[in-house]
């Protein structure tokens, strides 16, 4: 009986480390991720207005509750 918990708890012990390994290996680099600004040139009203407008939906598209979920 103890061999199959130590056998079990093995493998449980495996897979943490093969899920930990994947997901470090398959994350982007936090360079990649960082969007700073750096200042090497200014930033205009109309550079950040047009950022928001594209987060946000126009007005004319649709959403259906399909695609929500």
């Amino acid at each position: 009986m103890d061999k199959k918990i130590m056998t079990l708890f093995f493998l449980l012990m495996l897979v943490l480390a093969m899920t930990a390994t994947y997901i470090a290996l398959n994350q982007a680099p936090l360079e990649e991720q960082d969007h700073t600004y750096d200042g090497s040139s200014p930033v205009t009203n109309d550079e950040i207005s047009d950022e928001i407008d594209d987060i946000f939906i126009d007005e004319d598209k649709e959403i259906e509750i399909g695609e929500m979920i």
